[in-house]
């Protein structure tokens, strides 16, 4: 991590305290539910609503990002299509290489037509350059494009049965 990324997170930091104890104050009423991220490659600011980076761990989630946008795919550990692909118990931040890269070959491409990745880092909406050094460890993200939810929206590739569906297939077979 070179010099600037230091000063990037150490300008966060401060900026969430800071935002803490505006909130604590009297001047509550002013507070935004945004941060504010100085891209360290275009040297711009920008805004996402929200309020610091999600732990991605207290929400048992997992997170890529897209390769060519600002785009994030998200889904829930215990999202039966994920546990039909890794297996049950393994939660997307602790999973090997292999089973990652498992993971990002049954996900839908990105609108934009990039990929998904478990590599890919967050990148700035202005610029669309990598902006890895605004989060304090690889288990936090940022919603700095489009926010793509399997709760909302089918995120895993149609032509794949999982288990469950393979019984449905079966026994709609078997009742013919």
């Amino acid at each position: 991590m070179d010099g600037n990324a230091t000063t990037q997170e150490l300008r966060f930091v401060v900026r969430a305290r800071e935002r803490s104890r505006v909130v604590a104050g009297r001047n509550a009423h002013r507070y935004t539910d945004n941060m504010d991220i100085n891209c360290p490659k275009c040297r711009q600011t920008f805004s996402i609503p929200q309020k610091w980076p999600y732990h991605a761990g207290f929400g048992n989630l997992g997170v890529y990002y897209c390769d060519s946008c600002p785009n994030l795919v998200t889904f829930s550990s215990f999202d039966p299509r994920y546990q039909a692909i890794v297996g049950k118990k393994l939660h997307p931040w602790t999973l090997r290489a292999d089973k990652a890269q498992k993971v990002e070959r049954l996900l839908k491409p990105c609108p934009c037509g990039g990929r998904f990745r478990y590599t890919a880092e967050p990148r700035c909406p202005l610029c669309n350059e990598t902006i890895r050094s605004v989060l304090p460890a690889s288990i936090y993200f940022i919603e700095t494009g489009k926010r793509i939810d399997s709760e909302k929206e089918n995120i895993w590739k149609s032509r794949i049965l999982f288990p469950a569906e393979w019984v449905h297939f079966f026994r709609s077979r078997l009742a013919r």
